[in-house]
């Protein structure tokens, strides 16, 4: 399966290897840019890209950046995409701290 990974901290990071040790191609990219990539491709196996790459031509796209960065995300990045292309996005919403 081609799978892409927008965001290649700690939890894109991670999804990666063992994804890419499953059998399925990994395309992984952030905001950075690929050329800042090289240190994940060689842990994960997953190929560096852009973020549209790592968007168009897969069959699953993984999400996987801070909550607070999704609205900077380019607005037609899923334009033109099938609507039953699966998205997860493994955000992590704030939650406030309970105060007494």
């Amino acid at each position: 399966m081609n799978i892409g990974i927008i965001g290649a901290g700690f939890i894109g990071g991670a999804l990666a290897r063992p994804l890419a040790l499953l059998g399925h191609r990994i395309t992984i990219a952030n905001s950075r840019g690929p050329h800042t990539l090289g240190a994940v491709a060689a842990q994960t196996g997953a190929r560096p890209a852009t973020i549209e790459q790592a968007v168009h031509g897969q069959e699953l796209v993984i999400v996987s950046i801070p909550q607070k960065a999704v609205p900077g995300l380019p607005k037609a990045l899923f334009g033109g995409l099938p609507v039953e292309l699966p998205v997860i996005d493994t955000g992590n919403y704030p939650l406030k701290a309970n105060k007494p």
